[in-house]
């Protein structure tokens, strides 16, 4: 059990460092509850611990217990947690509230982890294809995205605008996930 934790750290770290790159997590011995996917209930059970609040949007009450009881992680309001797992990208009002941190310490932002219907490298039908350019990036990276829509995405930006100041963003389907850092710039458009 030991060196699957390391091995998923190793994936959430390198997803973090090169982002807009799908990673996947090998997978657990033990099912997460529905509906939270794989990829979502690993990062809680990785990053989260009892000093680390969670909100966790739209689920079901049983997945903030479920944090809670693998991970310490006490919940929280969207304002106040340290991270938000919203269920789809239909919850604007937690995107809306959650923190971006203060000048002083841009690192209190908060990190937004959103399940997706699907996430490729190909495109998908009635999907996004999503381009981030910036720090970890070659140039630009396309990824598509099934599940997300463009107010969710503007959103986003409009939070990110005023950089060190924003949201980290860990989109999930299934067992893959991809990182989007508050320094990084998204485009997108429909397919």
């Amino acid at each position: 059990m030991l060196h699957d934790a390391q091995a998923d750290f190793r994936v959430l770290l390198d997803s973090m460092a090169r982002p807009g790159q799908l990673r996947q997590f090998s997978a657990p011995a033990v099912p997460s509850p529905a509906p939270l996917n794989i990829a979502s209930s690993i990062v809680a059970m990785t990053l989260l611990d009892s000093e680390v609040e969670h909100h966790a949007t739209a689920f079901p009450d049983g997945i903030s217990r479920y944090i809670t009881a693998n991970t310490g992680s006490p919940t929280a309001t969207p304002a106040d947690a340290a991270f938000l797992f919203l269920s789809d990208a239909t919850h604007l009002e937690a995107l809306a509230a959650a923190r971006t941190g203060e000048l002083a310490y841009p690192e209190l932002g908060a990190t937004v982890v959103l399940q997706l219907e699907a996430l490729s490298a190909t495109p998908l039908p009635n999907s996004l294809a999503l381009t981030t350019t910036g720090p970890g990036v070659d140039g630009a990276l396309t990824f598509h995205a099934s599940g997300i829509d463009s107010a969710f995405l503007t959103l986003l930006a409009n939070r990110n605008a005023e950089f060190p100041l924003g949201l980290d963003l860990i989109l999930t389907a299934g067992n893959t996930l991809v990182s989007i850092p508050r320094s990084q710039k998204l485009s997108w458009e429909v397919q």
